[in-house]
């Protein structure tokens, strides 16, 4: 069979194109995937996900430990939230179950500790999911800063305190680690962000503290987390249990 110049020049345009798609895969990784984002990138796309959140509902799981004492029970709850400012919980600890709302103006709870009483506090827009959330325990630096103020994350985590950890998964979510150390000598706080690789969302924060010797550690976990679904306005709705006293707080 003759082979003719243009079949020589159609398997020579061939090969070159192959050899081209080689090397840009393998040659020239950058060309064929997307750049690794530094720790400072990851915190900040964590960051405006959360600005851009209508709604937001996971399973919290917390557990602290104090070094040298005996362990606290992990506390189980699940938050649901809506912009701008309306928060629900409902925590299991122990021997205690409880719920607490936000519903723009008051702050509502009930605990099983404290039956035939509820407490009703006025409380202000900017603090109603934070007291919620401190209701159940959640005081640190995760879900309740995201959810109300997410800039100030960078108050905390500051760029210089910043480090990129491992990548790995949590509860079957691919996860990427960053890390924030501040402090010295007996005065130091560490706090490790899981944040998703896929979604950003914040999926554990473990936060290590260390006062006069002494080591605090708080791991708040998130999962079944969903954004912006529909959330029916009852979810923030408290009514009274029959009969029960109102009071200003629990002793």
């Amino acid at each position: 069979m003759k082979i003719t110049e243009k079949a020589v020049t159609t398997r020579f345009t061939i090969v070159l194109l192959l050899t081209l798609a080689w090397q840009m895969c393998f040659v020239h990784p950058v060309l064929a995937r997307e750049k690794t984002l530094t720790a400072q990138q990851y915190l900040a796309r964590m960051v405006t996900t959360y600005k851009s959140l209508n709604s937001y509902s996971s399973q919290v799981q917390l557990e602290v430990r104090i070094k040298g004492q005996p362990p606290i029970p992990k506390m189980q709850g699940e938050l649901q939230w809506k912009k701008p400012y309306f928060a629900a919980i409902r925590y299991r600890q122990s021997g205690e179950s409880g719920r607490a709302v936000f519903d723009g103006k008051h702050l509502w709870a009930v605990s099983s500790l404290h039956k035939g009483s509820y407490v009703r506090q006025p409380t202000s827009t900017t603090l109603g999911t934070m007291r919620v959330l401190t209701r159940a325990g959640l005081v640190g630096n995760g879900i309740g800063v995201l959810l109300t103020h997410p800039e100030s994350v960078h108050l905390v985590a500051t760029p210089k305190s910043l480090s990129l950890g491992t990548k790995t998964t949590l509860k079957g979510a691919p996860v990427v680690t960053v890390i924030s150390q501040t402090g010295q000598g007996q005065e130091r706080l560490t706090l490790t962000f899981s944040i998703g690789q896929k979604d950003f969302l914040l999926h554990k924060i473990t936060t290590e503290q260390l006062t006069n010797g002494q080591v605090l550690t708080m791991h708040e976990t998130y999962s079944q987390i969903k954004m912006n679904l529909r959330l029916p306005a009852d979810v923030f709705k408290f009514i009274p249990p029959h009969g029960a006293k109102q009071i200003e707080k629990f002793p």
